[in-house]
């Protein structure tokens, strides 16, 4: 029994050792393929090791051995539900076995996650790519059922808000378009009796049916799309931008038999009270009428900086089109300016993720090659605190990460994406 005993101390003395060559000459301790070997053996002689279970499950994942990362992530899961990095790779093992409803939940607890994780932004961005990619496809078949006879239920005071047109003016004010519509959006948002239908729910609409933007200023085809997306209501409209500095809006509120024109015009730096007027003439157009908490709410705004607002409104333009890098830095600039949604920090988190992990589960582990924890792997953890002090970790290779693309001729182009709120407990 002593010498089963010493052996077992040999080898615990032997891994461990193991392990802590791999700490580089500034301190940083990093895992390599090399490393599966002696993961494996002390897997095997501690089985209740849930963080030597997490690491060789990533490991296993970027050697792409999805079958044995499965079974290692599963059981460290099972010994540590907590874990940010199993939490991840698993996630990434389900979206690999065509399981990501699944994943889902793994990636929300990005939301408890702390902003200096390195594993926040990437489980965002694959939270949100696969919650958009369910509602989108739910919204499809909504839209095949309808076109097949099934009948869905349409509900009061629900409203689509569709991008407004601009129709002429300098080109720097282009973004307004996506900016006065989420604005807008932002400010019905904040009146109890309006349910609002998800911009991402449009665009799968108007997928489906083979149309555009374009194709919404037909009142008729207008209020079909609203009636598929099960609103009562839809908004659009255009505006334009004078030569002499002055902003003009139409707007058209749409339902089943008629349509409601509401127009405003204003100086451009006045675009934050003009919105807010063209928000009250439609609640008075839909017989709602405003709390004061209501309307303390929407006379609310960070900012009036223009380019903010501007830069804001950028940013939604590229995330639309797929370009999230480009968007996430536009999100950025609003944040550094002002910030008039309140909302360009979180914005320029969720596509930081978004480019981060890219579109699929090969590109994902390919861009994050490299992911490195702030602080020590989920085996150095364990070393740590039983007073090893091995160092930090995570996972393999040289960091050969690049800049997301432009999204040219991407198939996301023209995309609409406004996810779906974030799991409770989110900053």
């Amino acid at each position: 029994m002593c010498t089963a005993r010493l052996f077992s101390c040999v080898v615990t003395v032997y891994v461990t050792l193991c392990l802590a060559s791999c700490v580089s000459s500034d301190g940083i301790r990093r895992l390599s393929p090399d490393d599966i070997p002696v993961l494996t053996r002390q897997v095997e002689k501690d089985t209740l090791n849930a963080a030597a279970h997490s690491d060789l499950g990533a490991l296993l994942m970027h050697a792409r051995r999805y079958d044995e990362a499965g079974t290692y992530l599963t059981r460290a899961l099972e010994l540590d539900s907590t874990a940010l990095q199993t939490r991840f790779y698993l996630g990434l093992y389900l979206e690999n076995q065509q399981r990501g409803n699944e994943a889902i939940p793994l990636y929300a607890s990005y939301a408890d996650a702390p902003l200096t994780s390195p594993y926040r932004r990437p489980m965002l961005g694959r939270y949100e790519r696969l919650s958009r990619a369910r509602l989108y496809n739910e919204t499809v078949q909504r839209v095949r059922d309808i076109e097949n006879g099934v009948p869905m239920e349409t509900l009061p005071n629900s409203l689509a808000v569709f991008p407004l047109t601009y129709v002429r003016g300098d080109a720097r004010y282009a973004p307004l378009s996506q900016g006065l519509s989420a604005m807008i959006e932002t400010d019905l948002g904040k009146i109890d009796r309006l349910v609002l239908v998800e911009r991402l729910q449009l665009q799968a609409v108007l997928d489906e049916l083979d149309l555009g933007l374009s194709d919404l200023v037909d009142q008729s085809t207008a209020a079909r799309v609203g009636h598929i997306l099960g609103a009562s209501h839809v908004l659009g409209g255009n505006f334009l931008v004078d030569a002499g500095g002055r902003i003009h809006v139409d707007l058209s509120l749409i339902d089943n038999t008629s349509s409601i024109e509401v127009s405003e015009d204003e100086v451009l730096e006045e675009v934050f009270a003009l919105q807010n007027t063209l928000v009250y003439e439609l609640m008075d157009q839909l017989n709602i009428e405003l709390t004061p908490a209501e309307r303390e709410a929407i006379e609310f705004i960070p900012t009036r900086d223009l380019d903010a607002y501007l830069a804001f409104g950028a940013g939604l333009a590229a995330e639309d089109e797929g370009n999230f890098a480009l968007a996430a830095s536009q999100f950025a600039a609003s944040s550094a300016l002002g910030d008039p949604f309140g909302a360009a920090v979180d914005r320029a988190e969720l596509n930081e993720g978004l480019a981060e992990t890219g579109a699929t589960v090969e590109s994902a582990l390919t861009d994050l090659s490299t992911l490195l924890v702030n602080g020590v792997s989920q085996v150095g953890i364990r070393q740590q605190q039983l007073g090893d002090n091995l160092g930090t970790l995570v996972v393999p290779g040289e960091d050969a990460r690049e800049p997301a693309p432009e999204a040219t001729n991407s198939s996301n182009a023209g995309y609409l994406g406004v996810p779906p709120a974030p799991p409770p407990g989110g900053n």
